[in-house]
């Protein structure tokens, strides 16, 4: 980060005397969780969406309900810049929001060699650059710009890598986040704001927000985009939470709900549909095991018949 350039202050926008509610919002509306590193990346969606400051405590959080305008509900949180302190951030609304249907979005500007400041880019591919694990989260939700590998730095990086953006935190985003969501929910889009012939020491923070700002629309289409892959939370069960320690993809999630459901209606417990669950070793195993079954299962003879 350049000198000149600092997080915001906290008072900057207005706070609420009422604390977030730990529920965060019903069942049935999805949350956008925000992560940014900067109160000047943040500025853009406050100003967009009507986000007002919530006195939560941790770190500096905006919030607003649903609306008409928007059919869904935003939590905003500015981590701070580095690794450490956006998996604290990560994880501190994760615990939060864990029982709330929510996509998640890390958003921010980012260096790249050639590419034009001032360029959305959405990341298909995040390294630590101090670390061997990558992050490829899959393009499910439509997205009309570049798509972009990147690399997360602990300085700032001021020689431009040939063949990735770089930033100071994504990486941490996608690690602790997709602990909390499926990987296709877990997005990062990046603002070009430094390349080669404009370099980090030209950044200050009103800067970064007229970045941002002038592609909040973008962000915004890309985030409905993200909503609509969102499982209806009609179609949850409470079989989701035995899937926990199996990888599980959003179009996996959707694949067990419909599979449960009906071998619920061919008369098959929880109990015995956990026991399958338990001892499956992966997604990919679970879902044959309960095609087969499906397969081999006898629809039951009148309603409310149920097996054994």
């Amino acid at each position: 980060m350049p000198k000149n350039l600092r997080p915001l202050a906290a008072n900057r926008y207005p706070m609420t005397a009422a604390p977030i509610s730990p529920d965060m919002s019903t069942h049935s509306i999805p949350t956008v969780n925000i992560l940014v590193a900067l109160s000047c990346e943040a500025k853009p969606f406050v100003d967009f969406y009507r986000l007002t400051k919530v006195n939560a405590g941790g770190f500096p959080n905006f919030r607003s309900d649903a609306t008409p305008r928007n059919a869904f509900a935003i939590n905003l949180v500015v981590s701070g810049v580095g690794v450490t302190n956006m998996a604290a951030a990560c994880g501190w609304l994760g615990a939060l929001a864990s029982n709330q249907p929510s996509i998640w979005l890390n958003c921010g500007v980012a260096g790249h060699k050639s590419l034009t400041t001032g360029e959305a880019v959405r990341v298909k591919q995040c390294k630590d650059s101090s670390a061997a694990r990558s992050h490829y989260p899959p393009l499910v939700a439509k997205w009309s710009g570049q798509s972009v590998s990147l690399a997360t730095y602990g300085t700032p990086c001021t020689d431009y890598p040939a063949d990735h953006a770089v930033d100071m935190e994504a990486s941490a985003f996608f690690a602790v986040a997709n602990r909390f969501v499926s990987s296709e929910l877990a997005q990062s889009i990046k603002i070009i704001s430094d390349n080669g012939s404009s370099g980090i020491d030209q950044l200050n923070a009103a800067r970064i927000s007229n970045l941002i700002a002038g592609k909040i629309t973008e962000i915004n289409a890309f985030t409905q985009a993200m909503l609509a892959i969102l499982p209806p939370s009609a179609e949850r069960n409470d079989l989701s939470n035995a899937i926990q320690h199996l990888h599980c993809t959003a179009s996996r999630l959707q694949q067990f709900q419909d599979l449960t459901n009906k071998l619920r209606n061919l008369g098959f417990r929880d109990k015995e549909l956990s026991e399958i669950v338990q001892a499956a070793a992966s997604m990919k195993q679970l879902l044959s095991a309960l095609r087969d079954l499906q397969q081999r299962t006898a629809p039951v003879i009148g309603p409310g018949i149920a097996r054994g």
